[in-house]
């Protein structure tokens, strides 16, 4: 008996008995947390960049990290 849906499911991710699984090729495997995140956070078309972090501020930000980091205005 097959406990796994044969279709598969527009929402993810799917919990069977409380874990949740990924298919790859003909397997089954173990979901860790951040893949249970990460494909939730795609199912709703969404990312972790769009949600505030209660944690931190802005002053909590780098400047010079910013200035000199790879997404910086003055690279190439």
């Amino acid at each position: 008996m097959n406990a796994l849906p044969d279709k598969e499911s527009p929402i993810k991710p799917v919990s069977i008995r409380g874990k949740y699984y990924k298919r790859a090729d003909s397997s089954n495997h173990f979901l860790s947390v951040d893949e249970i995140a990460n494909e939730h956070l795609k199912t709703i078309n969404s990312s972790w960049d769009f949600y505030i972090d209660p944690n931190h501020s802005e002053s909590d930000l780098s400047k010079e990290k910013m200035t000199n980091g790879r997404y910086s205005r003055n690279r190439c």
